[in-house]
């Protein structure tokens, strides 16, 4: 999951350059919105590695995908990922 937040163009601009890379696939937005200010201000990038724990010990983790990417899946859950990335943008 990937969180871009800043003007229209620019997150438009790094969403595109995000499709044309190969490495990327199953793209799916979850949530587009005007903000009046930063979910998250102190993010520059951020990588949990989820192998390192137990999916229960990771706060606000659940399995929405079921062990499998579905874009259906995550367009119903939208508020659930939303939860999850905001708790990794909380100090630990």
């Amino acid at each position: 999951m990937q969180v871009l937040e800043g003007s229209f163009e620019d997150v438009h601009e790094i969403y595109d350059s995000i499709l044309k890379d190969s490495r990327n696939n199953g793209n799916v937005i979850l949530l587009e919105e005007e903000i009046e200010q930063r979910d998250f201000p102190n993010w520059s990038m951020g990588f949990q590695n989820l192998e390192a724990s137990e999916p229960e010990d990771v706060p606000g983790f659940i399995d929405i995908f079921n062990g499998k990417l579905d874009k259906e899946v995550a367009l119903k859950n939208t508020a659930k990922a939303v939860k999850l990335l905001i708790n990794f943008s909380k100090p630990r």
